[in-house]
């Protein structure tokens, strides 16, 4: 294959970027740990480890796209990169780390807005079948649309897909054509957020000591320049070239798509547009997430796996699906259940990880679980666990709404009592 261009993008030199490419290679020993002030999270263990083929592919893919830059990557390039993902798991995409601000140094996710869903860990790649790119670009996007449309245009479909009534049904699986429902929001899910990390790598730097630089440019000069040790600079820009080539490949797999949508009343809309047109109108990134949430609704109620794997479940679902997902998928659960209480500042957070910890103990072994959560002391909670100690589940919806109810009043109230203080203050001064 012909090499990629070699144009002066990233950083105006392509030697520092073919240098970074060539650390990116390397093989590490361990994934990268944290250290004070810089974290580079651990990779989730996976249970496949890659062929020989596939690392041949991912390192023909590497070779072919230098120098990687923000500059829209040539054909060749994303031929390779396609030869290599393909045949990886649409679930590791999550884990790419990219790196923002040279004093408060934080990894954030590749996206913004309201399609973060997923939250997938360790076991999740125990499965005898996981998702794969293959599964998602496999040529029959448009006839996935037209399917979107008839389950759209059933109204028992569109009732079913209602998250807040009801619990899970396997028989509608069928007539709702649940498989394909998880495959049309993957591919929304996974064109808003390559779209959304190109955006954003490829705006210029805001700060003054990287003016012509963009930021993707910055975030390696920073890694270089705030990471310490050289095994984690090379694990962080490792991560972040795989990321951009990802989303680069994934943006072009999605450059032709367009997307049948539904309105707010969940009708199907007739007309459809590009993923790019969607960016700066408001209105219709609202009617495309909301596509987003029914197609996958519909799949997780009809109890696809994959689907339920990448939904994370909200206090406000119906009590009757809360109950079935935590049946029938605890691990994921209970992790579910432990940033939910964690998020409250609740003790109960902690005894929820013991649990997931217990369970993925039992199903992978020590060593996967300890990995999992070896930054906790969890024995305390274990030990109540073992001696038989309960845990709180979700709330019903109805004292979940009745608490978000109150926190509103409560933030009102405030409101309205600094703003009395204002006037008083003012009058006092007059």
């Amino acid at each position: 294959m012909k090499p990629a261009t070699t144009q002066r993008g990233s950083f105006g030199h392509v030697t520092f970027v073919g240098l970074v490419l060539l650390l990116v290679v390397l093989e590490l020993g361990e994934s990268a740990r944290a250290h004070p002030g810089h974290e580079v999270p651990p990779l989730p263990i996976q249970y496949r480890a890659e062929t020989e083929e596939q690392v041949a592919a991912w390192e023909l893919a590497l070779d072919t796209c230098q120098p990687v830059t923000v500059l829209v990557p040539t054909v060749e390039c994303i031929e390779a990169l396609g030869e290599y993902f393909l045949d990886r798991p649409v679930w590791d995409y999550p884990y790419t780390d990219f790196y923002y601000g040279l004093h408060d140094f934080w990894a954030i996710p590749p996206v913004l807005g309201t399609l973060v869903r997923k939250r997938f860990k360790y076991d999740d790649f125990a499965m005898e079948q996981i998702p794969l790119w293959r599964d998602i670009f496999d040529g029959q996007f448009d006839d996935r649309k037209k399917r979107f449309v008839r389950v759209m245009s059933d109204p028992v479909c569109v009732r079913f897909a209602d998250i807040q009534a009801g619990g899970i049904d396997e028989s509608m699986s069928i007539r709702c054509d649940a498989y394909e429902m998880y495959k049309y929001s993957a591919t929304i899910d996974a064109c808003f957020r390559s779209h959304q990390l190109l955006v954003d790598l490829r705006k210029p730097s805001r700060r003054v000591d990287y003016v012509g630089l963009t930021q993707f440019d910055q975030n390696f000069l920073e890694v270089e320049a705030n990471i310490q040790y050289p095994d984690l600079r090379i694990e962080a820009k490792r991560r972040m070239v795989r990321g951009y080539l990802r989303a680069s490949w994934l943006s072009a797999m999605c450059r032709n798509n367009t997307f049948a949508m539904v309105s707010e009343a969940l009708e199907p809309l007739s007309t459809e547009r590009a993923l790019f047109s969607y960016w700066e109108d408001r209105e219709q990134r609202e009617k495309l997430e909301n596509t987003y949430d029914i197609s996958l609704h519909l799949a997780v109620k009809s109890g696809n796996e994959w689907a339920i794997r990448s939904y994370t479940p909200s206090p406000d679902d119906s009590d009757e699906l809360k109950h079935d997902l935590l049946q029938r998928f605890p691990i994921l659960m209970h992790r579910n259940l432990a940033d939910y209480y964690g998020s409250r500042g609740s003790a109960e957070k902690h005894r929820h990880q013991a649990k997931a910890y217990l369970l993925l103990k039992e199903m992978a072994g020590t060593e996967v679980a300890d990995r999992e959560w070896e930054d906790f002391d969890l024995q305390e909670e274990i030990d109540y666990i073992l001696e038989g100690g309960e845990l709180r589940p979700y709330p019903t919806r109805a004292e979940y709404r009745e608490e978000r109810d109150w926190i509103r009043r409560e933030r009102e109230a405030r409101t309205l009592a600094a703003k009395a203080r204002l006037r008083e203050a003012r009058k006092s001064r007059n």
